[in-house]
Order: C-alpha cells, then sequence, then structure tokens
C-alpha cells in the first residue's frame, strides 16, 4: 500500500514538473517574442499600414492607401506610384528594427545628427501612429542613428533602410507607360487623327472590330499590351492637361475597371530623341524614349491573324468538311481514357485510320491565308466569288454541336492563286493555297478503305 502510495505521488511530481516546464518554455517564448516586437521600429503587419510619410530636409514624401488598396502619392505631387517601389519600401518598414542602444540618455542630438534628422519616417494604420527619425551614418558601418519619436535613447538602424530614405520622388513614381494588368486588358482603341483600330477581346480570342471585323493576332496584341506595361520612363515633366492635339491616344480598358486607362503621344521632342506623351489619370507629363514610343504606332495589318482558323484544337469534337475532291463528316467518341473519331463520311472508313483525322484539325488550324482580300461584303460579289451561299465549306463544333467556326470555300481565283474563302462573322475574305486545299483533300481521302483486291480466275 506505501509502495503505490510512493508511486502515485512520484507521477503526480512528474506530471507536475512536466507541466511547469512546458509553461516556462511557453513563456520563455512569448518573452522573446515581446521583447523582439519592442525593437521593431515600426511594429505594424504589412497590410495594416494606411500611410506612409517621409520628411525630407526641403520636401515630403506621402503616400496613401486607396479604397481599392492600391496607394497614391500626394506629395510633393500627386502621382501614380510603382506598385513595385511601394511594395518593397513597405516591406522594409515592417522588418526594420534597432541593432542596439547608443545612449540610454539623450545628451547633444547635433553628436548624431538628430537635432536637425537627415530623415523622418512616419508609419500610420487604423489607431496607431509610429516616427523615427534618422540622423548621420556611424563612421564604420555606415548604420544610421536613429530615434523614435518620444523616446531618450539614441539607437542604430540597419543601413539598408538608406535605398529608400535617399531616393528622390520621381523614383517612387510608375515608369510604365500605363498603370495596367494586362492579364486583365478587355478592349483596346489606337487613334489616330482620322483613323482608328478596335481590339476586343472575347474569352482567350482577340478580335479586330475597327476598322472592320477580323481575327487579331493574340501574340502581336500581347506584345503591344507588354510595350504599354514596360517601365520605360525616365524624365517626368510638370503635370498639364494634354490639349486636343495628338499624334496617338492609346485607350486600355480593363476586366473590374470602372475607368478606362488613357496614354496620348502628343508631339517630338525638340531634339527628336523623345516623345512627350501624356496619362489622363493625374494629368501625367513625360519624355518617351523615342525607339520605345514608335512600338506604339502599329497599324492594323501589324494586328491582323494570317490564319484562317483560330478553333482550339482540343475544343473540337464534332467536323463536317466539304472542299474540292474531298469531305469529310466526324465525331469524336471516347474509350476508356482515349479518344477517337467515328467517322461516317468517308463512308465505311476503317477505324484504325480515324487518328488521321487529328492530323486533318491541325493542318486546318495552322494554314495561313494566300493572300488577304481585305474587307468585302456586297453580296453580288461574294456570290461571284462562290461565297454565297458557299460552294464548299468547313464547320467545326463542340461536344455540345455549338458551332466553334465555320467557313464558306468558293470558286477557284483567276490565274490559280487559290481558292476564295471566308469565316462566318468576319467581314474579310481571303484566298487559300490551291496546294493547301489538295493535301488536305488528299489527308480525307485516305480515311476511305482500301480497295478490294482483284480475285483471280
Amino acid at each position: 500500500m506505501i509502495h503505490r502510495r510512493t508511486l502515485i505521488i512520484l507521477i503526480i511530481f512528474v506530471l507536475l514538473g512536466g507541466f511547469f516546464y512546458a509553461y516556462d518554455k511557453v513563456y520563455q517564448e512569448r518573452k522573446e517574442k515581446a521583447k523582439e516586437k519592442t525593437q521593431l521600429f515600426f511594429p505594424l503587419k504589412k497590410d495594416e499600414i494606411t500611410s506612409v510619410k517621409l520628411i525630407k530636409q526641403g520636401y515630403n514624401i506621402v503616400f496613401e492607401k486607396q479604397k481599392d488598396n492600391s496607394w497614391l502619392m500626394l506629395e510633393p505631387g500627386r502621382y501614380i506610384p510603382s506598385e513595385d517601389e511601394v511594395d518593397g519600401f513597405l516591406d522594409q518598414i515592417t522588418g526594420l528594427s534597432q541593432k542596439e542602444v547608443i545612449e540610454e540618455e539623450t545628451g547633444n542630438l547635433s553628436d548624431f545628427g538628430l537635432e536637425k534628422p537627415q530623415s523622418e519616417l512616419i508609419v500610420s494604420s487604423p489607431g496607431s501612429h509610429y516616427s523615427v527619425s534618422f540622423g548621420d551614418r556611424t563612421p564604420t558601418d555606415k548604420n544610421y542613428y536613429a530615434q523614435r519619436s518620444g523616446s531618450r535613447q539614441v539607437v542604430l538602424s540597419p543601413d539598408y533602410i538608406g535605398y529608400y530614405l535617399d531616393k528622390a520622388p520621381d523614383a517612387f513614381r510608375l515608369t510604365s507607360l500605363l498603370n495596367m494588368d494586362t492579364a486583365k486588358a478587355a478592349q483596346i482603341a489606337i487613334k489616330y487623327p482620322g483613323k482608328e483600330i478596335e481590339l476586343k477581346k472575347t474569352g482567350k480570342k482577340w478580335e479586330i472590330l475597327k476598322p472592320f471585323m477580323r481575327n487579331a493576332d493574340p501574340q502581336v496584341v500581347g506584345d503591344y499590351l507588354w510595350n504599354l506595361h514596360n517601365p520605360v520612363l525616365k524624365d517626368f515633366l510638370p503635370s498639364a492637361s494634354a490639349g486636343d492635339k495628338y499624334m496617338l491616344e492609346v485607350t486600355v480598358w480593363e476586366e473590374g475597371k470602372a475607368e478606362p486607362e488613357v496614354l496620348r503621344i502628343i508631339k517630338l521632342s525638340k531634339d527628336g530623341a523623345n516623345y512627350i506623351g501624356w496619362r489622363k489619370t493625374l494629368d501625367e507629363k513625360f519624355l518617351i524614349p523615342r525607339d520605345k514610343g514608335d512600338k506604339l504606332f502599329s497599324g492594323e495589318d501589324d494586328f491582323i491573324d494570317k490564319h484562317v482558323f483560330t478553333y482550339d484544337q482540343n475544343n473540337v469534337d464534332q467536323i463536317e468538311i466539304s472542299i474540292p475532291d474531298a469531305e469529310l463528316s466526324a465525331v469524336r467518341i471516347k474509350k476508356k481514357d482515349k479518344s477517337t473519331w467515328n467517322v461516317t463520311v468517308p463512308k465505311d472508313s476503317p477505324p484504325d485510320k480515324a487518328y488521321a483525322v487529328d492530323n486533318i484539325l491541325g493542318r486546318w488550324s495552322r494554314m495561313k491565308y494566300a493572300e488577304d482580300l481585305g474587307k468585302v461584303t456586297d453580296s453580288k460579289k461574294l456570290e461571284e466569288m462562290g461565297l454565297i451561299p458557299g460552294k464548299y465549306r468547313l464547320v467545326f463544333k463542340d461536344k455540345k454541336g455549338n458551332v466553334l467556326e465555320e467557313a464558306a470555300v468558293g470558286f477557284r481565283a483567276p490565274e490559280g492563286k487559290g481558292f476564295y474563302a471566308k469565316v462566318k462573322g468576319r467581314d474579310d475574305v481571303c484566298l487559300i493555297d490551291e496546294k493547301d486545299i489538295y493535301d488536305a483533300a488528299g489527308e480525307i481521302n485516305f480515311l476511305k478503305p482500301e480497295p478490294a483486291p482483284n480475285k483471280k480466275k
């Protein structure tokens, strides 16, 4: 009985010891974290910060978070700041902590450059406000002497904050031509005096709306948007209205944005090395290096997608093709984890040849104009080309039977240039090379059953 009681007491002591050890460990960790927090100059999370003010000798730089969580520069002028620069600055602010205490009780602040500090950084959030002054650099390691507002201590601040403390206001400004997300661009208008090009994105596909309907090359459109987003600006001019005259105006609408972004190239600078540019947001003016600005002077022909079709081959599940010397009708079917094609035309096509349908799809998706004939909407002219109602036709559908793309193929053009073709929903007519047509016919006819061998008598 005594042994059992002793054992129980021993177990209780072990459990209590473990409890106090664990409690002390947690307490010490919390104490260290609290100590670490007190050493931070600005004990705030990045997303809590709503205002940053950098007071310099002679001017201030002020950033303020907007309702949509974007940032706006309020001083020394109302400018759009670079998101990358603001984000980097906030990273430095939230991670900035004192290295060591130099003086517990401040004597002569001028010994540290803190009587008239080189800069003061004020960081605010709803309900919180922190201010730190930065004086001279130390003679040896180039750290900064610093002092918190309301504290008599002089401490050391890491030298890396100097990257932002020494920045001029223009170094924080947006250096892209437009403040936009290229992936969210939904519509573009490019205006010259007396001429306009308009492009619109539907799903993943870009189309030219003006001067008339046709497909746009997505790679070319992407490059154009990149030129608008690419950081190229170095020199800013005093903000002012652009006036009514311009060489080029580019407007970009983004998904989720109420107002579009507008850029104008007004004229060449006197030395001819730059364009004078202006963006509507906050009436900002700047110099655009001429070689960068030249890339924006694109014409309609630059954007045209010269592919006859632009469908995604993976989305096509039904095909109907009628071209000179060949016809094809096929539906995609799935067998276990693989897909194949059920070919009904040519009749009695062997199943082991069905793979050729994918080759046919690939051929048409890669096929390009032999010649671009431009806009043709006159019905009489289209009849003469054999495009109304259409001597031949090609239809590509999805699994629900919705038409992805449809085209009429007409007569052979004079002098053997090719066959007239027009995709439904577009205003342009093109020529498809005669060789491309007959090569495609050969691939379709490959699907026919092999002729039965002659029986010997």
